[in-house]
């Protein structure tokens, strides 16, 4: 990330142009950082020493907010902002959507705490976004950041929860499902529907065993809604199609509205083949669905919608 902003400042020739000097300068040599800073600086023309002193010898990283967006006619004014006490010179990217699916893609500075911009088009922008690449090293919000089985994972205290209203012959799978799960996870814990209170569904996260019409906590919780995966009718969907089929097993991961909690919800189908899916989980940690059939993965993936608050958008949906 250090190379890659370096390289977004002083363009591509003058960044190549510097390495090739250093490898040339310093070829079967010990060298530092502070020699990179020097020829970047001497090939660039630039001080580059605010750049190396706050990428290399300063902790942490930045945190970046997009405020006050407002669209006057083609102007388009907002104001960016740092987070941090401590603040850094940052190159932001900025791109905005225009009509006729074109975009506008420029640089802005932000060296100070709060900063207000404008940009003036011939058409009416339709949305701005603020670094939709991630070219800067920072700190990513949370709802840049699509929720994983590794978010899950990382929940003290979760619980597993059976379900209550499925046939005994499920039931008993579920349940070696979940002592699967918890083998090893001294702090997962498995409990029944009838164990949870209000409180701990306001305060705890959950891997909720069991599809909405086997588990009755699905009618007392809610969660955030994504593109691919959805619940309508007691079924759960998966870009459009029911899931789990007969002989699959379905897990989703999904966030809870206003609140830092995290739901697991795992569904068998109706022939109860759970193969080795409850051990085989710590192996998917990255990925916010996935659907084992018959014991193998078979589909696996993120969601794709952004919730960035680092985008905004003027059409009204």
């Amino acid at each position: 990330m250090v190379f890659h902003q370096l390289r977004q400042i002083i363009g591509d020739s003058l960044f190549f142009k510097s390495f090739q000097k250093f490898y040339q300068d310093f070829k079967f040599k010990d060298a530092s950082w502070s020699d990179i800073k020097n020829t970047a600086s001497q090939v660039s023309q630039q001080d580059l020493s605010w750049f190396f002193e706050q990428w290399i010898e300063r902790k942490g990283a930045p945190e970046i907010e997009l405020n006050s967006a407002v669209l006057k006619d083609n102007k388009l004014s907002f104001t960016l902002k740092q987070t941090k006490p401590e603040i850094y010179r940052l190159y932001v990217p900025v791109e905005v959507n225009l009509p006729q699916d074109s975009s506008f893609t420029t640089h802005l500075w932000l060296d100070k705490p709060e900063q207000n911009c404008s940009l003036i088009f011939d058409s009416q922008p339709e949305q701005i976004s603020i670094d939709p690449n991630f070219d800067l090293f920072r700190k990513l919000t949370r709802d840049e950041i699509p929720p994983s089985l590794a978010e899950m994972f990382a929940q003290p205290e979760a619980w597993i929860i059976l379900p209550d209203q499925c046939e005994t012959g499920k039931l008993e799978a579920y349940q070696q499902l979940a002592q699967a799960m918890a083998e090893g996870e001294e702090q997962l814990a498995i409990h029944q529907v009838s164990e949870v209170s209000g409180t701990d569904l306001e305060n705890r996260s959950f891997y909720l065993l069991g599809a909405p019409k086997e588990n009755s906590l699905y009618r007392k919780i809610s969660i955030e809604t994504e593109t691919e995966f959805s619940i309508q009718d007691q079924l759960a969907y998966l870009n459009g199609k029911p899931v789990p089929g007969p002989d699959e097993v379905a897990i989703w991961v999904a966030r809870r509205p206003n609140s830092e909690n995290t739901v697991g919800m795992i569904m068998l189908g109706e022939n109860k083949k759970t193969g080795r899916v409850g051990s085989l989980l710590s192996h998917y940690g990255k990925y916010s669905y996935l659907i084992f059939s018959d014991g193998k993965n078979v589909v696996k993936g993120n969601y794709s919608g952004s919730k960035s608050p680092l985008i905004f958008s003027f059409i009204k949906e």
